[in-house]
């Protein structure tokens, strides 16, 4: 990754009040800590969960604000902070939903 795409488009929830609308930023990409896993995302869903989190009704699931809601994606990684792992590695395609999302499942 270059200099020059250091930053991702996200939509970003600002506040749990009822009106509040996402907002459409460009923010800086994470890099991934030890123990991660960077994941370029070619396809992601909304789903019940980011509804309930999005109007502040889920108190199991409560981002710190700002934040960028979401988890069920599809991709590849991109880089890799594991010491190791044998189930998937780097330009590994995966897809992870709100139920195993610090794992990866490989599906080609």
């Amino acid at each position: 990754m270059t200099a020059l795409n250091r930053q991702m488009r996200a939509l970003v929830l600002d506040s749990y009040e009822e009106g509040t609308v996402f907002r459409d930023a460009l923010i800086n990409l994470p890099s991934p800590s030890a123990g991660q896993v960077q994941v370029k995302i070619f396809a992601s869903g909304v789903n019940p969960i980011d509804y309930k989190i999005r109007q502040g009704i889920a108190p199991y699931a409560m981002p710190e604000l700002p934040a960028v809601l979401g988890t069920d994606l599809a991709g590849e990684i991109v880089a890799d902070r594991r010491r190791r792992h044998r189930l998937c590695s780097r330009r590994c395609r995966l897809w992870s939903d709100w139920r195993s999302a610090r794992i990866a499942r490989i599906i080609g």
